[in-house]
């Protein structure tokens, strides 16, 4: 039995009770992929990964790294399996991204770099408009957007919270900016 007058992740966070968000945020992500058994390409498969994703950006912020670790090493295949099931270009340079969004919060580099990840993504990005298919592509991707998004604002990082606001490449730009003052120890 849940009890629904518990504070959301998203009421926890703005609160800066990462601590409780990032549970918050891993119980939600973690029930969406238990209900979807895990299908790749699957709507709660996704949900629940982007779900996990906030979890990390919590835990990353508030310095727990037990937790973020062992989420993040089940995100990783997860949307490694995404990018490699799908055909269209901007869903795989989408999941690449996220991908590259997951390594740089662990803070550690996993096959690649973060900054590899976005230069790989960047290049399904080239031939896009982006005003016209970011429409089509980025409400899947909201909630992990807002994850990478409010980890660089605890870090007076350079992304906006709008990213309509700005093309696919100059976003990447942002987080390859953003991962290279996060290695060199430039935020917090």
């Amino acid at each position: 039995m849940t009890d629904n007058s518990s504070p959301s992740g998203f009421e926890l966070e703005e609160a800066g009770a990462y601590e409780e968000a990032a549970v918050a945020f891993a119980r939600t992500g973690f029930k969406l992929l238990l209900n979807s058994e895990f299908k790749i390409g699957g709507k709660g498969t996704n949900e629940g990964i982007d779900w996990l994703l906030n979890s990390i950006s919590c835990d990353r912020r508030v310095g727990n790294h037990r937790r973020l670790e062992y989420i993040g090493k089940l995100c990783l295949p997860l949307l490694e399996d995404e990018r490699d099931t799908t055909a269209d270009e901007l869903d795989v340079g989408m999941v690449t991204e996220l991908i590259g969004d997951v390594v740089l919060m662990l803070g550690t580099d996993a096959e690649m770099t973060a900054s590899e990840y976005y230069d790989r993504a960047g290049e399904y990005f080239v031939d896009l408009d982006w005003r016209a298919d970011l429409r089509t592509a980025e409400p899947l991707y909201d909630m992990g957007y807002r994850a990478i998004q409010h980890f660089s604002e605890f870090h007076d990082g350079p992304l906006p919270v709008n990213p309509e606001t700005i093309s696919f490449q100059e976003r990447l730009d942002r987080k390859r900016e953003f991962a290279r003052q996060l290695r060199e120890g430039d935020h917090q």
